[in-house]
């Protein structure tokens, strides 16, 4: 392990399975990054409470590449992943798009000299949509801020959509927090909870008498799984936040720039796994089919979020 003292967090280089993750830590939080693996966060650490909150597989599997235009499902798994220009697999204007987007099997290139003053800067261009990804993470005490750009080097207009795509360990207690005034949530996928679902909505947190969305049980719903989107665009602060006992991450964004989060959430109904994902994303879909911001030639859009790990008491 090589360590030195950034400007804000420690820097951190490890092996993990053979591949190069760089990180950054604090008294706080700890977080690890492998470029050559679709730059996924493979590590969020609390260093109070050491709890992991990033999920691996339980058949420890570990990390290994994929090629370009594998299914997700054949991926590691683990940890945080972006999706663009989509989610699902789709054809648009002709150029079929992967599962889960271009960007999470690629390798990634890494600014060292950034990573020597405590920021994972890295990018990526896309060689379906052309488009040119870039992301830089830094930490400060308790949160870790993502900031992001892409741009169009093309002569044509690009559709894109965006997900930030994290599986989080959860267990039996743990809950999802969205605001209260988010009282319904659109479903796209669903198995095992049995509700009806008239115009794709569920009621939230209590889709029915009993029925809570937002708090895990795996043994209750032990075959279950479902995709929801949460509509932010009327809210005037974007937060999400996956609670157990004291401690808390937060997701805190501009809904101006990300007026969506989507939700997954499976109890062992998808390959037997239990995790949620808390998706900061541009739309409520998972395919470019439906809905797409346009990028024009040589325009550029931006936007950031954060990752806060706090206590319930914060």
């Amino acid at each position: 392990m090589n360590r030195t003292r950034g400007k804000v967090a420690e820097t951190v280089r490890v092996q993990r399975d053979g591949f190069a993750a760089y990180g950054l830590r604090t008294d706080h939080l700890e977080l690890l990054v492998i470029p050559e693996l679709g730059a996924s966060i493979v590590s969020l650490r609390s260093m109070r409470t050491e709890r992991e909150w990033m999920w691996m597989r339980p058949d420890r599997a570990g990390l290994y590449t994929n090629l370009f235009g594998d299914a997700f499902e054949q991926s590691p798994l683990a940890g945080a992943v972006e999706c663009i220009p989509t989610i699902a697999a789709c054809t648009v204007s002709g150029r079929v798009m992967p599962d889960h987007g271009e960007a999470w099997s690629l390798a990634w290139n890494l600014d060292e000299p950034a990573f020597s003053q405590g920021t994972i800067s890295t990018s990526v261009r896309l060689p379906v949509s052309g488009l040119e990804l870039s992301r830089r993470i830094r930490l400060d005490g308790p949160v870790a801020r993502l900031e992001y750009g892409v741009f169009n080097p093309s002569t044509q207009t690009v559709p894109y959509l965006w997900a930030f795509h994290p599986l989080l360990a959860v267990d039996g207690g743990d809950r999802i927090e969205v605001p209260a005034s988010i009282t319904q949530v659109r479903v796209t996928d669903s198995q095992g909870y049995a509700i009806p679902a008239p115009q794709g909505l569920w009621n939230w947190p209590e889709a029915l008498p009993g029925v809570r969305l937002d708090a895990i049980d795996p043994n209750r719903f032990s075959h279950s799984f479902a995709k929801l989107f949460a509509d932010y665009s009327t809210c005037e602060h974007g937060c999400a936040a996956l609670c157990r006992g004291a401690e808390r991450l937060e997701f805190r964004f501009d809904t101006k720039e990300i007026s969506c989060v989507g939700l997954w959430i499976t109890q062992g109904g998808w390959h037997g796994f239990t995790h949620v994902a808390i998706e900061p994303t541009t739309h409520a879909s998972d395919s470019l089919d439906d809905a797409r911001r346009l990028l024009a030639p040589m325009e550029s859009h931006s936007w950031r979020f954060d990752l806060a790990l706090c206590s319930v008491t914060e």
